[in-house]
């Protein structure tokens, strides 16, 4: 089981704000998406984080294949493992978690932020 996070607000959280998304849905989801790639491209990793799961499923994949024997097909499981762990990662280091609309009520992600002591921006 992972630990809890500390209790005490931001301490050892080094980021104000976490995006995990890529950009998608209605027009408005768009724009508030894009926006917020652009922010955390332009405010730096102690304000804002953007984990684009692209990215990361990439590196993901590479890391996963350079620890296989070559020519072995690259483990699917191993890299949905590689990016929960970065994803987690990047939660458990920020405050805020910014929750952009999705395609449906329901989020997930949205109890993740919680479990892992991120506050989910909605």
């Amino acid at each position: 089981t992972l630990p809890l996070p500390p209790a005490d607000g931001r301490r050892g959280r080094p980021t104000l704000l976490t995006y995990a998304g890529v950009t998608h849905g209605t027009v408005r989801a768009k724009v508030l998406r894009h926006w917020a790639e652009d922010g955390c491209k332009a405010q730096g990793s102690a304000v804002c984080t953007h984990v684009n799961p692209r990215d990361v499923l990439a590196r993901c994949r590479l890391r996963t294949a350079d620890a296989s024997a070559p020519g072995t097909p690259v483990d699917g499981g191993a890299v949905g493992a590689c990016f929960q762990e970065a994803l987690v990662a990047a939660k458990r280091s920020s405050a805020f978690c910014l929750e952009a609309p999705g395609d449906t009520a329901y989020r997930k992600s949205v109890v993740e932020d919680l479990v892992h002591g991120c506050v989910p921006v909605v």
